[in-house]
């Protein structure tokens, strides 16, 4: 078994992809090393360019056994901190700005919905993508002005494609 770096990752960018022969998402290299494996799921590096991804995508059926509930009663325990989830948002999305003013903004795996709202609320077009059932309705629930679309990045770009670009 492969074991990830002391560092947790330290700020390297993590990428899915679904890549012909297991491309770079970045560079399009196929030269890869093992990562680490974690549930069964194997990270590469790639050597070209050191972008950290996915060796394969799972499939939707495996996809949905690990969002089913992924915070496993989020209405009561991991929603509890929206106040300090906002603040570190707004924080972040404000560090976003000394680079990007304004514009559209995409959040995924967006979770509760907590980027998404502190985008909105600094003047970006915000939208949020989600495969966990619970943390979309979460967003939608507690932040309506946003679009959230439940399911992969993939199938939003696919849904988008075939009406306006976002």
């Amino acid at each position: 078994m492969l074991r990830r770096p002391s560092s947790d990752f330290g700020g390297v960018r993590l990428v899915l992809t679904n890549q012909p022969n297991d491309a770079c998402p970045a560079c399009l290299s196929g030269e890869s090393k093992p990562f680490t494996v974690h549930d069964r799921m194997t990270l590469v590096r790639c050597d070209d360019c050191g972008v950290i991804h996915m060796a394969k995508l799972p499939s939707p059926t495996q996809l949905a056994g690990l969002y089913d509930d992924a915070y496993d009663g989020a209405t009561t325990d991991y929603f509890a901190k929206v106040d300090a989830k906002m603040r570190r948002s707004r924080h972040r999305v404000h560090q976003l700005r000394k680079h990007v003013n304004s514009g559209r903004f995409l959040d995924v795996g967006c979770n509760g919905g907590f980027m998404v709202e502190a985008a909105r609320l600094q003047g970006f077009d915000a939208h949020g993508v989600d495969v966990d059932p619970k943390s979309a309705a979460y967003a939608r629930e507690h932040y309506p002005a946003n679009d959230y679309f439940l399911g992969t990045v993939q199938a939003f770009a696919e849904k988008k494609r075939r009406r306006a670009p976002v």
